[in-house]
């Protein structure tokens, strides 16, 4: 865990939290996307809400400053609009509205986003303002942890696709009396 050193601070405070199947990791940033804050947990899955809230509210009182909103990056099927994420097999997820409990539970605004799509806006984002290039217009960003997925931007938009599930690329069984 790690603490910004008194400094001044650039804008409002926001946290981060990406969810996976094994780790759940929080940062803090400032309006200079400034890490000023950051810790990692095992996932506790049969509690991921308190166990999130208890994170966000850990780095609240250890900086000593509130934060104005929560994004949450997530594995799954993510409703961005409603907060909610289903599916979510390696967190034992069928249906979870994650967004407005955690809202409810913190006080502050509360996005969630799929992890990988997250990551790809993340490292078209980076490329946009580090100024060594011009940012690219399409980025496939592909995750590999306890599950697989993908991030995909074309033409400068997220595609999520039609049902929402552009970038599920794990294990499909195309034959079930196949090889495993």
């Amino acid at each position: 865990m790690t603490a910004g050193a008194a400094q001044e601070l650039d804008g409002p405070l926001v946290a981060g939290v990406d969810v996976g199947g094994t780790k759940t990791s929080v940062v803090v940033t400032d309006g200079r996307d400034r890490i000023l804050y950051e810790h990692v947990a095992p996932t506790d899955q049969s509690s991921l809400v308190c166990q999130i809230a208890g994170l966000v509210s850990d780095a609240r009182r250890e900086l000593g400053q509130d934060v104005a909103a929560v994004g949450i990056a997530i594995p799954g099927y993510v409703d961005p609009d409603a907060g909610s994420v289903s599916m979510a097999v390696n967190l034992g997820i069928t249906h979870l509205p994650l967004g407005p409990l955690l809202q409810t539970e913190l006080g502050v605004p509360t996005f969630v986003e799929h992890d990988a799509r997250a990551a790809a806006v993340w490292l078209r984002e980076q490329a946009a303002t580090d100024g060594t290039a011009d940012p690219p217009t399409s980025v496939a960003f592909l995750a590999i942890g306890t599950g697989i997925s993908a991030g995909v931007i074309l033409d400068g938009q997220l595609f999520r696709g039609d049902n929402s599930l552009a970038g599920e690329v794990g294990h499909v069984v195309a034959d079930p009396d196949g090889l495993v």
